[in-house]
């Protein structure tokens, strides 16, 4: 390894928001595609473009600093303690209640089941 890597976690999450905000705009603007499926592909393009560069270019070592700053995140304690209550939330804003009213009985037998184990 070359040493600390260029970003700290912070920059990471800074990059990372900033990166989506721009694959959602440029997906908004020109591939209008479902938001999900155009910031995936775009994900899958700029990672494809980076290995890429790291191919043509030998000197350029991005998936050396990418992966020590990915490795420096400990995924558990930022999900569970950080993200979880987000991705809860917006999972219940697309909730549709007339389907979940139909099925109240199974929901709620499952959801008794699960409780209890």
């Amino acid at each position: 390894m070359r040493g600390s890597p260029i970003f700290s976690v912070f920059d990471l999450i800074s990059l990372l928001l900033v990166l989506t905000a721009g694959f959602s705009w440029v997906n908004h603007r020109y591939f209008r595609l479902p938001p999900s499926v155009g910031i995936l592909v775009m994900g899958l393009a700029a990672s494809a473009l980076l290995v890429l560069l790291e191919l043509s270019i030998p000197d350029v070592s991005v998936y050396a600093d990418v992966a020590a700053l990915v490795r420096q995140v400990d995924f558990q304690t930022t999900v569970m303690n950080g993200l979880l209550a987000f991705l809860l939330f917006a999972g219940s804003l697309h909730v549709d209640f007339s389907a979940l009213r139909s099925r109240v009985a199974v929901v709620g037998v499952m959801a008794t089941i699960g409780v209890l184990l």
